[in-house]
């Protein structure tokens, strides 16, 4: 589930995702930092969503993260990604 957003006025967004029951993959908290924000669709709503599904692409010279939700999606395409989990 995601559980917080920041979008930062520098460029930047950052996601949480509480992967406490995740059947597979980490565990934790995952934190997802972008950098570099190209375009953004679906952050304001995503917060208390369930993340089902992810793909991830290179797109030009960035990347872009688009999840499958369980009430909508969320896409994000930044010159940078970091991932980074707390057991």
């Amino acid at each position: 589930m995601i559980t917080h957003v920041v979008a930062a006025g520098s460029g930047q967004i950052i996601v949480s995702v509480d992967a406490s029951n995740n059947p597979w993959g980490q565990t934790g908290t995952v934190t997802l930092k972008f950098d570099g924000i190209r375009s953004a669709k679906g952050v304001d709503e995503c917060v208390g969503d369930v993340w089902l599904y992810e793909e991830l692409h290179a797109v030009n010279d960035a990347i872009e993260l688009c999840v499958l939700l369980e009430g909508g999606e969320l896409c994000i395409t930044a010159d940078r990604l970091d991932i980074s989990c707390d057991p």
